[in-house]
């Protein structure tokens, strides 16, 4: 049991026992505890618009390898006359089969990260890479599907820069450089079985897919402990350790770092 780590789209960190975080809502953490598992969401409902984007220099190639490929007319008949758009449909279809499970990744807490979920709102689960992939099955059900993989995002600027393209999953570990500061790594399943041939179906059908799903994973193992954002009132870490408990999960619940009293 644990996630693939060897695709060539998915690049492994430096230190695999970096800690990771998972900044969230106090609705998110319960409907975790209570699911007991993570959840995956769909790629083009993550936030981003840019989500599995190609880049512009790549957009380019493809549209001069379909012109060529339309010229010399080797193309199967059901191509002819559309071979861009069945080669741009691969990507587009490919935010609506994949879905992933973001993770921020620091050996400190990101006041940046908290800064998205609401000082004073939010918490984080913390755990480390190592501990993800191992927690993560193999295999996420006996349906037709590629995963979990996990790797880390790079950024890039999608206007001067381009990625490998020989595989979807290129275009799902890289984001634009203005995300950077989400240092990101993510753990991607690919559900592809909503197809009656080479293509992927009408995206009007893929649209119907499922916007998320949970992956049952063993929470004990996984979290080393939750931490709460900056200037958290006091009750709010009672009544967090108390549902915990009674949820049946023993975490430790700590403040945050930055709640600390400087040196002054």
């Amino acid at each position: 049991m644990a996630a693939n780590v060897t695709h060539d789209a998915f690049t492994q960190p430096d230190d695999e026992d970096i800690l990771i975080w998972r900044y969230m809502d106090f609705s998110k953490y319960v409907a975790m505890l209570l699911s007991k598992g993570l959840y995956f969401s769909r790629a083009d409902k993550l936030g981003d618009p840019y989500e599995g984007s190609i880049t512009r220099g790549e957009r380019a190639r493809i549209e001069e390898r379909a012109t060529t490929a339309e010229k010399t007319g080797k193309l199967p008949e059901f191509w002819k006359g559309r071979y861009f758009e069945v080669l741009m449909h691969s990507w587009r279809a490919a935010t609506k089969e994949n879905y992933a499970l973001c993770w921020h990744m620091n050996s400190d807490e990101s006041l940046a990260m908290w800064q998205s979920y609401g000082v004073g709102q939010g918490l984080a689960i913390q755990s480390s890479y190592k501990c993800l992939v191992d927690c993560l099955p193999s295999k996420y059900k006996p349906i037709e599907h590629a995963g979990p993989f996990v790797g880390v995002v790079e950024y890039i600027n999608y206007e001067k820069e381009t990625f490998n393209t020989k595989n979807i999953f290129f275009s799902l570990l890289h984001k634009r450089k203005s995300f950077s500061h989400e240092n990101e790594c993510r753990a991607i399943i690919w559900k592809h079985g909503n197809r009656e041939g080479p293509d992927p179906a009408p995206l009007s059908q893929l649209e119907h897919n499922e916007r998320g799903f949970v992956v049952d994973v063993d929470l004990n193992k996984l979290i080393h402990r939750v931490v709460l954002s900056p200037q958290t009132p006091e009750w709010f870490s009672d009544v967090l350790a108390n549902i915990t408990q009674i949820l049946g999960f023993d975490f430790e619940v700590v403040s945050s770092q930055l709640d600390l009293e400087s040196y002054l």
